[in-house]
């Protein structure tokens, strides 16, 4: 097995948007997943938490499926897959551990908001470098 340089790092908003352009290319999650040293599941798993996030945000199933350029079906088996994972990840672990595991993925959300902001906060002092520029 090829060494996984990214295995458990965090994952990065640029990271996402390329997910997305590499399904809109049709590359398959194998290819995607080389490119990106993780693991086909650790793919999988990143979509699917990305399509949660925009469900929970109340996007209509339609667009979802347009800007992941993916069936209804590969869409509904992604967040099976996810559900399936976080059911065997709370069962296995002990009450000690648990709770650990919920303070990281609280910490990681966190990250990716601060990350999202700092997106946010790049496009615009990017626009208003070229606005001085152009004066």
């Amino acid at each position: 097995m090829n060494e996984l340089k990214n295995h458990k790092a965090l994952w990065t908003r640029k990271e996402e948007q390329d997910l997305i352009f590499e399904l809109n290319n049709d590359n398959t999650l194998k290819i995607i997943a080389e490119k990106h040293n993780r693991s086909e599941n650790a793919i999988k798993l990143r979509l699917a938490s990305m399509i949660q996030k925009e469900v929970d945000k109340g996007t209509v199933k339609k667009r979802i499926l347009t800007a992941y350029n993916m069936s209804d079906e590969m869409m509904s088996n992604l967040l099976e897959f996810k559900r399936r994972f976080e059911d065997s990840k709370s069962t296995s672990s002990s009450p000690a551990t648990s709770g650990s595991a919920v303070a990281t993925s609280l910490i990681l959300e966190k990250l990716n908001e601060i990350d999202t902001k700092l997106c946010t906060h790049e496009k615009y002092l990017k626009s208003l470098y070229k606005k001085i520029q152009n004066k």
